[in-house]
């Protein structure tokens, strides 16, 4: 399986857990108490179990597909890993988690097919082209100078995973290994960020 997480991997991350991947009915309780109590073991729990889950998923559809590519697990794993991230606060019924974050998996990697059969099968001399705009340079400038500013406006443990994500833009594992965080650790402080960022007056204003 050509992806950047093994099973060998996903095993020992999951050994940290006090019940196994399978065991819905605990994930969904200590979701359930993470929603209603703010508990961090229960978050932390919650976290490592939706990794394991995500990856798992992941490897196991892509193993057999052809053409299968690191990349193309990794550019899974995230997409998927941040809609579930973004979904967390629509769930109408926390002892569901388990069950939604597996609908999540099943029409991401839906998407994913329908994404590739797509660009396989279009011609590339058809794809329109953008027209030029010569005051877009300018403009993207200015967003990313308000950006940066934005992000040096967080704390210094939320302001490095946000610039190597959103100025360097560095994957999540290239910046997993650059601050020895784990995946879990680097997701969940750019998700913090990204929440952070999104209510920032300043940056809101320059978005216009």
């Amino acid at each position: 399986m050509a992806t950047y997480v093994t099973d060998a991997h996903i095993g020992s991350v999951a050994r940290a857990l006090p019940f196994s991947l399978t065991d819905v009915e605990q994930v969904n309780s200590l979701f359930a108490r993470w929603e209603q109590t703010s508990d961090p073991a229960a978050g932390w729990a919650v976290e490592v179990w939706t990794y394991c889950y995500l990856w798992r998923y992941v490897g196991t559809r892509l193993s057999g597909t052809r053409d299968r590519s690191a990349l193309d697990a990794d550019v899974l794993f995230e997409t998927t890993y941040e809609r579930v991230l973004r979904g967390m606060s629509t769930i109408a019924s926390a002892d569901r988690y388990a069950h939604w974050v597996s609908v999540v998996c099943r029409n991401t990697y839906l998407n994913f097919l329908r994404s590739r059969q797509q660009a396989v099968h279009e011609p590339l001399d058809e794809q329109p082209s953008a027209p030029v705009d010569p005051t877009a340079d300018m403009h993207m400038i200015q967003l990313m100078d308000a950006l940066s500013a934005a992000i040096a406006r967080l704390p210094s443990f939320l302001s490095t995973v946000a610039r190597m994500r959103y100025v360097d833009n560095k994957s999540y594992l290239e910046i997993g290994h650059a601050t020895g965080k784990s995946l879990p650790v680097v997701r969940a402080y750019v998700h913090r960020a990204t929440v952070r960022l999104r209510q920032d007056a300043r940056l809101l204003r320059a978005i216009g």
